[in-house]
This record gives structure tokens, C-alpha cells and sequence, in this order.
């Protein structure tokens, strides 16, 4: 090599684009493998005296901008990497892309052989202590040299690039080396970073999409990582790494790869298990698909959470205490979310098994002796409302009727009594829903509750303000389409009593009772009007089929019962 440069007469840089000559090219034809012909390479430059000498051109592959140190990095040359850091090789050098050496360090390495990783870290910290920029991104895949210390489980690398200040959000998107490293189960690696500032990223989303990297034709046999790398080898790997950006937590990458200690850790430092991805699936949906055997899993979550003293079990002084940051990772913030989460994920199975746990017991216990005035009071509400519609709508249907002119007046004193008592529980009910809407939007819109009340305040509103009026101003007779909105109205308010009242466990049957008695009456109702053609009235026939109706709900009522309530 050394005779060959010689011969010809080489003007170069360290630093500069590689020279192509005759029959050789420096570190592609000689592969790197020859750190002495290197050495006396850089002897020769040293020694050429000829400034105009010709670069004799070679049809050689492009080297895209690259130096001797880019691809003595990427080559995980390591003797080759010191002598041109020792020439003074540049190591914030780029090439066409932006590249810097630091980011091609461990190209195609993999994580499970060890030498390579030793060589690997040992480049890093040459490049390190050589002034490489630690921070520096890849413009396409917007990763850095954190990521890719992280993906390799270098718990090595990671501490050298920290120590040199490696910012644990520099990258393009949101994609964390936390989340790398979760992703590659690494525990080692995860608590390095937790321990330098990566348990204020625990819950951070990979929402916004990364850019897969641009990779060159003949470099797509090189490879750091099947799905965050430098250089990636597969189009399907780039496909993966495109559409993997999905709002994925640390924990939900964690449990997708069955890391239950990384799980753990993160739980730990505060991660949500009720987080979710942009397609609905929660950290708590992950760990039930994902991790095997969840219950026992879940379970240890749970135990670890309830933290006894120093005393014996049978001593008067023992005391345990309970910690509920893991039910409640954002304080006062959605508290039940976790427990939601849990509920609609679980199977019945697995859910009755968990709820029998000392400490979502406790959770729910005193969840429920902190919020049961605030529940009695709506119940009281929901009681005032349908009471005030019951009894409006009955004189109503009375101020219909030809009565006595002094039972006529009775009768709109009534009227007029029970819509003022209808229109106070309607604002007070509108109240309800608007605080609610103002405190938490986004879950109360999604609550059926929420709509049964904004229509049937928007119904009793209608009956109320519009209803036909004499020259007092006093609301008279009942139209057609009064009655019937009233009707309605009466059936929407006690179905929205009824899934109140079946928030009670020990109430809960009386729900399931209206509901099954609703549906029989409807059904006769159905047959009653194919058979005689004109709808059920309330003579004794009627009654008679009705109650038999009735009668037959009841053995469903109690099997229903007691599959609800074991």
C-alpha cells in the first residue's frame, strides 16, 4: 500500500473525501485490516512534497462524501480509528447526508456478540474524548448516537454518551432512546436512563411520525437495528419503522416485547398503565395480550405496592402502608382511569380475581367514601326529576279531561305547580351537566349518561316553555304532541334513574328488573297491536296479558341477578 502511494504521488487529508488511485482505494480495497500499511500511509502524506501532483481517477463506487474515519467507524476498525484520530482525523466531519462518524458507529453489529459490542463502545468513547458532537442527529431517521446505543443494549456506550452530554429528547419526533430501549429489553440500559433524567419521559408518546432513513443502494446490506437505525437492511424494516410511531409509551413498547422487569422499573418512576396509543390500546390492553401469565404478573404490581414495617405480623406495632401511585400516576388527574382501564380489558375472570386484591379493594372503598355524598345528591336529583315529570304529566292528561269548572281550576293550579317544580330540577340538572362538561369534556361526552340527560333536558325544556297557555299565561290543556314527548321523556328520565341506581351493588337487580320488564312490555305491547290491530288501552284484557307478561320476566330477573351479582 505504502509503495503504491508512493509511486504515484497522493496529495490527501484525513480529513477530505477519500482519494480514489490506480488498482487501490484506501480502506475498501485494504478493508481497514492493515493498521501498519496505515501507518505508513499517513508517513508517505506526511512526506509528499509534490503540491500539483495528479489524483488519478478510478471507476470505483461513490464514497458519498465520506473520509477515512467514517468508514473506519463504520467498519469497527478500531486500530484504524485510532491512528486517524491520532493524525487528526476531524470527528464532527460529515458527509453528503449529514453523517457524522459518531452516528455510523456499530453499523451491522449485533447486540448478542460481544466482541463487536466492545469494539463499539471502545469507538465511542475514542470518538468522545476526541471532541465527536454527542448530540448530533441523522437528518432522515432523526435518531442519534443514543438511540443506537440504546437499541444495541450498550449499558457502556449509554454512560459514556450521558457522561458526555447526550440530551435524552434530541432526536427528530417523539421517539425517546427510552422507548429504544424498552423495545430492545435491556434493563440495564432503561435504568441508566432513568437515572439521568429519563423518568420525566416515561409516559411520552411516540406520536408524531419519524421519517424512514434514506438508505443508499450499496449500503443496504449494513445494519444497526431492525427498527431505529442509521443504515437499515430490509424494506420491510423500513416499512416497520415508518408506521411504528402509533402514540406508544416506554410501556406499552416494554409489554409488546414481554419485558417484564423494564416494566416494572418504569412502573416504578411513575408509568401510566392507563395510557393509550392513537389506536385505543392502553399500557394495561399491552400487558394482558402480551405478557404471559398477566394475573400473576398484575398481582406483583399490586403487592409491591403494599409496604409493611420493620415489626412482626403478630406484633401490636405492625403497620402497612398503602401506595396508590400506581392506580393514580397523574394524582387528581382522571383517577379511575387506571382501574377503567383494568376493567375493560380484563375478562370476567381475570377481573374477579383482581378486584378481590387488598389493594384495589381499599382504592375503591375509599374512592367511594370520598364521592357517595356527591352520588346521593344526584340520585336525589335524578328522584326530584322524574318525580316533577310523573306528576306534571299526570295533570296534564287530567286538564284534558271535561271536568267541573271548579275541578278545572284545581287542576291548572296543579299544572302550573308541577312545570314551575320541573323547570327548577331541569336548570338544576342542566347545571349538573354543564360542570360536568367543564371539569372533564372529553370522558363525559363519551358517557351515555351525558346524552340521556342533554336530551331529556332538551324534552322537558320543549314541554315546559311551549306548552299551550291561557290569557294568564298559565299552561291549559295537553296537545297531541306535548303527551307524546312527555311520554318519551318519562321512559328516558327512568331508564336514567335506573343506571344510576345500578352503580349500588346491592341494587343493582333492581336495573336489570326495569330493564327486562321494559323489554316484555314492549313486546306485548308488539303482539297486542298485530293481533288487534289498535294499541293496548287499560281495560281488564290488557292488564290481564300484561301481568302475564310480567310474571314470565321473573325467573330471567333472578337468573340475570344472580350472574350479575354472585
Amino acid at each position: 500500500l505504502a509503495s503504491d502511494v508512493s509511486s504515484e504521488g497522493l496529495k490527501v487529508d484525513p480529513d477530505k473525501n477519500l482519494v480514489k488511485w490506480n488498482h487501490i482505494r484506501i480502506l475498501y480495497e485494504a478493508d481497514c485490516k492493515h493498521p501498519a500499511d496505515l501507518h505508513n500511509f499517513f508517513g508517505m502524506i506526511r512526506q509528499a512534497a509534490v503540491p500539483n501532483a495528479p489524483l488519478l481517477q478510478l471507476t470505483l463506487p461513490e464514497c458519498w462524501g465520506r473520509t477515512p474515519l467514517h468508514l473506519a467507524v463504520k467498519g469497527g476498525f478500531l486500530d484504524c480509528v485510532k491512528l486517524l484520530i491520532e493524525a487528526g482525523a476531524d470527528t464532527n466531519v460529515k458527509d453528503e447526508k449529514g453523517i457524522t462518524p459518531v452516528l455510523l458507529a456499530g453499523a451491522g453489529v449485533q447486540p448478542d456478540n460481544t466482541n463487536a459490542i466492545e469494539r463499539y463502545e471502545t469507538i465511542v468513547k475514542l470518538l468522545i474524548e476526541a471532541g465527536a458532537d454527542v448530540n448530533v442527529q441523522n437528518v432522515d431517521s432523526g435518531t442519534t448516537p443514543l438511540h443506537h446505543a440504546a437499541i444495541l443494549r450498550s449499558v457502556v456506550a449509554t454512560q459514556y454518551l450521558l457522561d458526555a452530554g447526550a440530551i435524552l429528547l434530541s432526536g427528530q419526533g417523539h421517539v425517546t432512546a427510552l422507548h429504544d430501549a424498552a423495545s430492545s429489553n435491556c434493563l440495564p440500559v432503561v435504568a441508566t436512563l432513568l437515572m439521568h433524567g429519563g423518568h420525566a419521559l416515561v409516559n411520552q408518546s411516540d406520536q408524531e411520525l419519524v421519517k424512514p432513513p434514506s438508505v443508499h443502494p450499496t449500503e443496504i446490506q449494513t445494519s444497526i437495528s431492525p427498527s431505529s437505525a442509521v443504515e437499515l437492511n430490509t424494506t420491510g424494516a423500513l416499512a416497520n419503522y415508518a408506521t411504528e410511531a402509533v402514540g406508544r409509551t416506554p410501556l406499552h413498547r416494554a409489554a409488546y416485547c414481554g419485558a417484564r422487569e423494564c416494566l416494572l422499573l418504569l412502573i416504578e418512576y411513575g408509568g401510566d398503565l392507563s395510557a393509550r396509543t392513537s389506536t385505543n390500546v392502553s399500557v394495561m390492553d399491552a400487558i394482558l395480550s402480551h405478557i404471559p401469565r398477566p394475573i400473576n404478573f398484575i398481582t406483583t404490581i399490586l403487592d409491591e405496592s403494599i409496604l409493611p414495617n420493620s415489626a412482626s405480623i403478630n406484633d401490636r406495632a405492625f403497620k402497612i402502608q398503602l401506595d396508590f401511585h400506581v392506580l393514580t400516576p397523574r394524582g387528581f388527574e382522571n383517577q379511575m382511569a387506571v382501574v377503567t382501564a383494568l376493567i375493560s380489558g380484563a375478562s370476567d375472570i381475570q377481573l374477579n380475581i383482581l378486584l378481590q386484591h387488598p389493594l384495589l379493594q381499599a382504592f375503591l372503598r375509599l374512592k367511594w367514601n370520598s364521592m357517595r355524598i356527591i352520588f346521593f345528591l344526584l340520585l336525589i336529583l335524578h328522584v326530584s326529576f322524574v318525580g316533577s315529570i310523573s306528576y306534571h304529566i299526570l295533570y296534564r292528561v287530567k286538564s284534558k279531561e271535561s271536568l267541573e269548572k271548579v275541578e278545572k281550576a284545581q287542576v291548572e293550579v296543579h299544572v302550573e305547580i308541577s312545570r314551575r317544580l320541573l323547570l327548577t330540577s331541569v336548570i338544576v340538572l342542566l347545571i349538573n351537566v354543564l360542570c360536568q362538561l367543564a371539569i372533564v369534556p372529553k370522558r363525559s361526552l363519551r358517557q351515555l349518561e351525558t346524552w340521556l340527560n342533554v336530551v331529556c333536558i332538551i324534552l322537558a325544556l320543549g314541554t315546559v316553555l311551549w306548552g299551550e297557555s291561557n290569557d294568564t299565561g298559565q299552561t291549559l290543556m295537553a296537545t297531541s304532541w306535548i303527551l307524546h314527548t312527555e311520554s318519551i321523556l318519562v321512559l328516558l328520565a327512568w331508564v336514567e334513574l335506573m343506571l344510576l341506581i345500578g352503580r349500588f351493588s346491592s341494587w343493582g337487580y333492581y336495573a336489570l328488573m326495569f330493564y327486562t320488564v321494559l323489554r316484555n312490555v314492549v313486546k306485548s305491547k308488539q303482539l297486542f297491536l298485530r293481533l288487534t290491530g289498535q294499541p293496548p288501552g287499560f281495560d281488564s284484557r290488557s292488564i290481564f296479558i300484561l301481568s302475564i307478561v310480567c310474571f314470565r320476566a321473573c325467573p330471567a330477573l333472578i337468573g340475570e341477578r344472580e350472574a350479575a351479582f354472585p
